[in-house]
């Protein structure tokens, strides 16, 4: 898969990703985990903006792991990217970090 010019983009923007993130998670399940870093899921947009090929590719721990696959799986469609005006299939890494804070997502909006 080669570099979108315009990469995709979850409904809303990047602030609405990280709160749609935060409305998701389960937040006790995070607190309770006496792990600490950052999970690392992967996935697939393809051309019709929905995701596919979700899977795990920098393992924490198995219950923070299987969060963010959740998490992942009840994404909405996103806007696809594309690559000189043609859309394009892209693979997407997103991060958790443990311990977890809600501050990227911006309820002031």
């Amino acid at each position: 898969m080669i570099n979108p010019d315009i990469p995709p983009e979850f409904p809303g923007g990047e602030g609405d990703l990280y709160c749609f993130i935060d409305e998701h998670i389960n937040k006790e399940l995070v607190r309770q985990t006496k792990a600490t870093g950052s999970s690392l899921v992967e996935f697939t947009i393809d051309t019709t903006g929905h995701i596919s090929n979700i899977h795990i590719i920098k393992p924490l721990d198995r219950s923070i792991d299987d969060e963010l696959v959740r998490i992942v799986c009840l994404m909405p469609v996103w806007s696809p990217a594309s690559r000189y005006g043609r859309l394009q299939e892209v693979r997407y890494v997103l991060p958790l970090r443990i311990p977890y804070s809600s501050s990227l997502c911006d309820r002031t909006r």
